[in-house]
């Protein structure tokens, strides 16, 4: 009975370690040859007990997990692979990180070295379509953490590393970290400057003179056309008045009493040329009689 436990305990060992041996291992660069700030493949899908290698590539990165709602943090106990200097001559040798998949729960990791997180080199696992693209945008204005050197388990993944990584001796580890920190600065710069401009910036709570000045134009214009549209309606409805009015008076018939005092008028004025008719003086023709004497 002994030996027939012995028997299922050496068969079930031996086919757990085939199913592990035939497990998939999925590959995920960290960074480009030439020092750009991306994972390729920034997203992936992985089964129960499949394997995620990271293989770093130059300058310095590192691979941390985070968390959806805290882009660019470190996940209380998640996977960190610290960082993993690697020169941009290095033909050798390359540092890998390989974590085993134990659930199907999206899982989002960034690089902590600077700010390549805010430059948008962050990846996820088992992430729902367009989640990456959010947890991109939710990063860009994230405040920058350093992440510690040392790596940890997770409950969602185990972590194994190479042993690629650890044949390097410790002086070109500590030389290869001077020259990649040098190299780092210098091919980190540009995506700092374009995540600075991706990042909204705070309102100041100031309004541009440009913008006054729009405005006190608009009003005037407003208040302008408003006077006009006013004095153009006045100006009719004057018009209008006036030609009702016209239409409305008709031309008063002569009363007896009127023709009356026409009459009285014709006559006083044939009175008064009478008069002046009479007035008149005539003409003297004759010399005075002192004259005549003379």
């Amino acid at each position: 009975m002994e030996k027939r436990g012995i028997y299922r305990i050496l068969i079930w060992l031996s086919f757990s370690i085939s199913i592990r041996g035939q497990a998939t291992v999925q590959v995920i660069q960290v960074g480009t040859a030439n020092g750009s700030l991306i994972f390729s493949p920034e997203s992936l899908d992985a089964t129960i007990g499949s394997f995620i290698q990271f293989q770093f590539l130059p300058v310095n990165h590192s691979v941390t997990q985070s968390n959806f709602d805290t882009p660019c943090q470190r996940e209380s106990g998640g996977f960190d692979s610290g960082f993993q200097p690697v020169r941009i001559t290095e033909t050798t040798a390359t540092p890998v990180f390989t974590i085993e998949v134990n659930n199907t729960d999206p899982m989002y990791f960034f690089c902590g070295q600077a700010r390549h997180c805010q430059a948008g080199m962050v990846g996820a696992i088992n992430a729902p379509r367009g989640a990456l693209g959010l947890y991109k945008i939710a990063a860009a204005t994230a405040v920058p953490t350093t992440t510690s050197a040392g790596s940890s388990s997770s409950t969602s993944a185990s972590t194994t590393t190479s042993a690629t990584s650890d044949s390097k001796s410790s002086s070109t580890n500590s030389a290869s970290q001077t020259e990649s920190t040098n190299s780092q600065t210098s091919s980190a710069s540009s995506p700092t400057d374009s995540t600075t401009s991706r990042t909204p910036k705070s309102s100041s709570g100031q309004v541009s003179p440009g913008l006054i000045a729009a405005i006190v134009l608009g009003t005037l214009a407003i208040l302008l056309l408003a006077a006009g549209f006013w004095i153009l309606w006045k100006r009719v409805e004057v018009l209008v008045q006036l030609k009702e009015s016209r239409r409305t008076t008709a031309p008063r018939a002569l009363t007896a009493e009127d023709l009356d005092l026409t009459k009285m008028r014709e006559l006083e004025v044939i009175e008064r040329a009478g008069e002046l008719g009479n007035n008149q003086r005539r003409p003297v023709f004759e010399l005075p009689e002192r004259l005549s004497h003379v």
